[in-house]
């Protein structure tokens, strides 16, 4: 997600959009991360 998209979106859409594309996005990567992480520790044991 490029930095003007987000300005874009920001400016071009009413509040309550963006609150649940930013909450659906950091969600996203928190499972994204945790996934990773859990991943990476089975591959050392």
């Amino acid at each position: 997600m490029h930095l003007a998209t987000v300005v874009a979106l920001i400016i071009g859409s009413d509040k309550k959009k963006l609150a649940i594309y930013m909450t659906i996005s950091v969600i996203g990567w928190t499972v994204i991360l945790t996934i990773t992480t859990i991943t990476g520790i089975m591959q050392l044991k």
